[in-house]
């Protein structure tokens, strides 16, 4: 993983984190922390897994934190927009898990000279 990328990422995942104290409570801000953790599944390779799972548990411990921190507002639908914040960030997580273990197994097939062809039955 290039040190750009991570850079960019950890950068993006700091400027929401701030917007997010900055806003008060109710606001959905706390769901553009997928971005960082969608190109973060997109530019490591497939076998890397380990910086997916750490900035998600970040991402988690910055959405909690900034519900203590940000200024007041709505404080039942901040408990909503956070917990499907949370629930889009792990579904995200978990696509991108799939994805990279189709990924390997391209990559497996490829190596070995195993293709793939659909069958495509046609009607008489």
């Amino acid at each position: 993983m290039s040190r750009t990328v991570l850079a960019l990422v950890v950068i993006l995942a700091a400027c929401i984190f701030v917007l997010d104290l900055n806003t008060p409570l109710g606001y959905a801000i706390p769901v553009l922390y997928v971005l960082p953790l969608l190109l973060l599944a997109v530019w490591t390779p497939p076998s890397l897994l380990w910086p997916l799972f750490g900035l998600a548990i970040v991402c988690t411990v910055l959405v909690l934190v900034a519900l203590v921190l940000s200024p007041p507002g709505d404080i039942d639908l901040a408990h909503g927009n956070r917990f499907l914040t949370l629930c889009v960030l792990w579904g995200s997580v978990l696509i991108a898990l799939i994805r990279k273990g189709a990924e390997q197994d391209t990559a497996y097939n490829s190596s070995q000279g195993i293709e793939h062809h659909a069958k495509i039955s046609h009607p008489r």
